[in-house]
């Protein structure tokens, strides 16, 4: 896959750009974490709705016009609905389940940041490439009969997608940020259900956090 080979090209230059630069430019950047949520795309449900945890380090030199960014997080969701599998009991007829299902998302993002302004106030956009991974675990369950939940599915899968963002941060005193940003990545990853067959899932996502960090 194309992406993959991006992936390793950004990494390698990482340390290339910054090898060459006079000892007067001076380093800059941030590290953050991220408390908040996101919705992934349908094929999620019922467990589309996310809280996220993260961090985000965003770094360079003050001459860049623009700056790397390399950010980890994890999220969680859970959720239970009716649906169609049905039981079967002679004489008393179908008793239809609820689908239970927990999903955790795992991403590591690589790209850039522009960030405009060098007061209190700095809006900033963002984005690149992503590694995926989701692990997923769906049941079905009959409530009203002495049948152990049935599992369909116990899998995990990860793949390369891209993200893109945008914000903005708000420096309290000489160190410290505030922020908050819009995220959106874009993914899907290929999962086996306990038959073996393939099921495909665009694990896509729109979410947002709140920003706690410290920049130099």
């Amino acid at each position: 896959m194309r992406l993959r080979y991006l992936l390793a090209v950004v990494l390698i230059l990482l340390p290339v750009g910054a090898a060459d630069l006079p000892a007067a430019d001076e380093s800059t950047g941030s590290l953050s974490i991220t408390l908040g949520q996101k919705t992934l795309d349908d094929d999620a449900k019922p467990a589309e709705d996310q809280n996220v945890f993260g961090a985000r380090w965003t770094f360079g030199r003050k001459s860049w016009p623009i700056m790397f960014a390399v950010d980890v997080s994890t999220s969680t969701g859970d959720g239970s609905e009716s649906t169609s599998y049905a039981y079967y009991v002679p004489y008393y007829g179908y008793y239809y389940g609820n689908l239970n299902a927990d999903v955790a998302m795992t991403t590591l993002s690589v790209g850039v940041r522009k960030e405009w302004g060098k007061s209190t106030t700095r809006p900033f956009v963002g984005g690149g490439i992503e590694w995926v991974r989701a692990d997923a675990k769906a049941n079905v369950n009959f409530p009203g009969l002495l049948v152990p939940p049935i599992v369909i599915l116990d899998d995990d899968d990860s793949d390369f997608g891209f993200w893109a963002e945008a914000g903005v941060t708000w420096q309290v005193g000489k160190h410290f940020d505030l922020g908050f940003n819009v995220r959106y990545s874009d993914a899907e990853v290929s999962l086996e259900d306990v038959f073996g067959f393939p099921i495909e899932r665009d694990v896509s996502s729109l979410g947002y956090g709140v920003l706690l960090g410290t920049r130099w």
